[in-house]
């Protein structure tokens, strides 16, 4: 932006700054959301899970950064590296967004899936992926805030435990569906939340590969690890 009069510069600065801000904010909004609906999940407090379905900040939030960041780009017309940015925030704020919706599935599902929850020997491997989860949804906002692509890259691979947990817990449910066929039913709910705590994973991964982009210029989204080629 050195091209522009001071004063131009000065007000593109805090329409960047600005929408930052309320990209973390709206992060932080989707992070009590989850904390809300898994809590609930896993202790069946109904009442709490009421807390992860007021999505309305988060969708106003959306399209407040949606519309600042269209007007900021037709005004400003920025460089190469202040326009990747503006792009990563709209991207990540998509993200966010779709992490408040599977934390309001999640809270839709309890009152029906806490029964079989209770019977079913789930909570152990559920209460890993979503501790695993909501350290991952932390440290992105926060690998996002610092622009820190090595703490990026390690939420990355974070995501693999998520996946095991998942994968873990899908036995143990197909045996529950086995020997209890009348509560099938509901164990296809259990199914949708785990499936929606998995999602959440995938989502924090995404902007964690964004930041990674970000600072280093490098779109590593689609790259098979070099140690899952090597074992396939």
């Amino acid at each position: 932006m050195e091209q522009l009069p001071s004063h131009v510069s000065s007000r593109f600065d805090e329409n960047l700054s600005k929408l930052r801000t309320m990209m973390l904010s709206m992060g932080g909004i989707a992070e009590a959301h989850v904390a809300d609906a898994l809590a609930s999940l896993l202790e069946g407090d109904i009442e709490r899970s009421e807390n992860a379905k007021k999505d309305h900040q988060i969708d106003q939030l959306e399209m407040s950064i949606d519309d600042l960041a269209v007007s900021t780009i037709a005004r400003f017309q920025p460089t190469a590296n202040d326009l990747r940015m503006i792009i990563t925030i709209v991207k990540a704020v998509t993200d966010i967004e779709r992490i408040g919706d599977k934390a309001e599935k999640i809270a839709d599902l309890v009152p029906e899936v806490a029964p079989v929850l209770k019977e079913g020997g789930f909570n152990g491997h559920l209460k890993v992926m979503s501790k695993t989860v909501m350290s991952m949804l932390h440290d992105t906002l926060d690998s996002f805030a610092r622009m820190d692509a090595i703490a990026a890259e390690e939420i990355i691979r974070r995501d693999r435990h998520v996946n095991e947990e998942y994968d873990a817990v899908y036995k143990v449910l197909l045996a529950y569906m086995t020997s209890h066929p009348e509560a099938t039913e509901r164990s296809l709910k259990v199914l949708a939340c785990m499936r929606a705590i998995e999602r959440i994973g995938d989502h924090c991964t995404n902007i964690a590969e964004y930041v990674v982009f970000q600072v280093r210029g490098k779109d590593i989204r689609h790259v098979v690890p070099s140690n899952e080629i090597t074992s396939s």
